[in-house]
């Protein structure tokens, strides 16, 4: 069985185009992806109708939460943050309020399987656990309470790989805020083994810049700095 997952594509559409159409062209049996499709980037709601147009496993992430839970109600968010999300729904007109799932779990082989965009907590406001938990021993005893052989997870905007009780836990990075024109997704192969193989796919870079630099939006210098390398003054 073959896989293809991705994650926090995060507006880029010039990205999810190439990979969309580069998974379509390899017969995958399946194809995940684990959130956030909108937010930061300036094409959400393309994204948006892209993935659900090609019939993609769609996981929740926080940005589809806070457009779900309703942007007002979360307390956790700072102004700047606040006001960019508001500018994202409102340039959103395809409805996700029918997405339910904040976790995938497969059985393969015997092997359990379980695709998630990040740990989840009890707390209505933000139910994900913070980046914070990375930085000490207690990301160990959250990572152990899933139940599988296998969990990835996004989120992160990051590669990272733990293992813990023979559990194995892959996070994977962004393939929407890249900082050159090279995207990603994940290629999954089961069989008496699990190989992991990260596909790298050439992208409209120019395209994107061109966008992201004519489009103004709430936050724009830091996101551009922070999630795509760009500078402005």
């Amino acid at each position: 069985m073959k896989l293809a997952v991705f994650t926090d594509i995060h507006g880029n559409y010039e990205a999810l185009n190439i990979i969309i159409n580069h998974i379509n062209k390899n017969n995958y049996d399946k194809v995940i992806f684990l959130g956030d499709a909108i937010g930061l980037g300036v094409d959400s709601d393309l994204c948006l109708k892209l993935i659900k147009k090609n019939n993609i496993k769609f996981i929740i992430g926080n940005h589809e939460y806070y457009f779900i839970k309703g942007i007002e109600n979360i307390k956790s968010l700072d102004k700047n943050r606040l006001e960019h999300e508001i500018w994202t729904r409102n340039n959103i007109k395809t409805n996700i309020n029918n997405l339910k799932d904040y976790k995938y779990e497969l059985e393969i082989n015997n092997i359990k399987f379980t695709f998630l965009h990040y740990f989840m907590n009890n707390d209505e406001d933000y139910p994900y656990e913070h980046l914070s938990i990375l930085r000490n021993n207690e990301y160990k005893k959250v990572f152990d309470k899933i139940d599988s052989d296998y969990t990835f997870y996004g989120h992160l905007h990051d590669d990272r790989y733990d293992e813990i009780n023979n559990k194995k836990y892959y996070g994977l990075n962004s393939s929407g805020c890249v900082k050159d024109d090279k995207t990603f997704y994940y290629e999954i192969n089961i069989s008496e083994y699990v190989k992991v193989k990260k596909i790298y796919l050439k992208f409209d870079r120019k395209q994107l810049e061109n966008k992201l630099l004519n489009t103004e939006f709430p936050d724009k210098k830091k996101i551009l700095n922070e999630c795509y390398g760009i500078s402005i003054k």
